[in-house]
């Protein structure tokens, strides 16, 4: 059996180092690594910085097969907890994960 698995961060590079190495392992043992990006991660960085791009790159190298991307507000979630909530659900439909890591 082929295990799906769902990794899900707040912010770009939180997946990485949280729990990269962990991915990468369950990736290389033939399991299907997903990942739900909840932010850019803007806030804390130059104008105009996306920091989503250097992170899906990194998940790929890690092994992940499918990147999520939100644009969920950086330090704004508490404003829009439900719209979060549907977008983890939503992911969960989508994948139907057996492990999900955040």
């Amino acid at each position: 059996m082929v295990l799906d698995i769902l990794a899900i961060g707040a912010h770009p590079d939180d997946i990485e180092l949280g729990c990269g190495g962990s991915l990468a392992k369950l990736a290389r043992a033939g399991a299907r690594v997903h990942a739900l990006v909840l932010s850019r991660g803007g806030r804390g960085c130059h104008a105009g910085v996306d920091r989503s791009d250097e992170s899906h790159r990194a998940l790929r190298r890690l092994g992940v097969t499918q990147v999520i991307q939100q644009d969920f507000p950086d330090t704004g979630f508490p404003a829009c907890g439900n719209d979060i909530v549907a977008a983890i659900e939503q992911a969960c439909a989508l994948i139907t994960p057996h492990r999900v890591y955040t």
